[in-house]
């Protein structure tokens, strides 16, 4: 079973829309796939259960480990039933519990978005994935490719990001702000599964993230 956690010391970065979209993308190749929701806002939580509530008749996949107690021990049992994936969310600033999550971890992605504070708040996580010799990799989330009264502005704000990241680490893709993605939470779907139209963009840069975060699992 690859364990997959997805860790930042800042809130706001996308951390449960990227654990969503890319467990479910998972459950589409690999049968079952298994969800750990650490922080206590409950976020991950909530998404199931729309998630279960828009589909009350059939059996959802990914499932969610509502009776979380001992990390370790919700990992084994997983593993004893066969899942392929788990999937760890975890809460900004407690640290104590982000450690836990990157110790037990094959993969550790770090959402970050194009500023100099969420820039500054990878590093405890790069520290931490450092020392427990973890593979990790980042991916730019919120990002505005284009802005109608500061095109050059964003542009080289992006490109500057991009830059740091790539120096700090694996850059595994690029996710930009969309309604897709934001709409979908409050709905138990995630970007790709917002229609046609809307979940084109979404799907595309997921499964391209999906791609990368395989890779990275591999060691290529």
């Amino acid at each position: 079973m690859l364990t997959i956690t997805t860790a930042s010391s800042k809130g706001g970065v996308g951390k449960t829309l990227i654990t969503t979209a890319l467990a479910v993308r998972a459950a589409q190749d690999h049968g079952k796939v298994g969800l750990i929701g650490l922080d206590p806002q409950q976020t991950l939580s909530e998404w199931w259960h729309r998630r279960v509530a828009d589909h009350p008749n059939e059996k959802i996949n990914p499932i969610l480990c509502e009776d979380h107690e001992i990390l370790r021990s919700d990992l084994e049992l997983l593993r004893e039933a066969g899942y392929g994936y788990a999937f760890i969310d975890t809460p900004p600033a407690l640290m104590d519990t982000i450690d836990e999550a990157i110790t037990v971890a094959d993969v550790v992605i770090v959402p970050v978005r194009a500023s100099a504070f969420d820039l500054e708040a990878i590093e405890p996580v790069v520290e931490m994935c450092r020392e427990r010799n973890k593979r990790f990799g980042f991916v730019l989330n919120g990002v505005h490719k284009e802005s109608k009264t500061e095109p050059k502005s964003w542009a080289t704000l992006v490109a500057g990001a991009e830059a740091a990241l790539k120096e700090d680490g694996r850059l595994l893709g690029t996710i930009e702000e969309r309604w897709a993605y934001v709409g979908a939470l409050t709905t138990g779907k995630t970007g790709p599964e917002m229609g046609r139209g809307r979940g084109v963009a979404a799907r595309r840069e997921i499964d391209a993230l999906w791609r990368a975060v395989n890779k990275l699992a591999s060691g290529k």
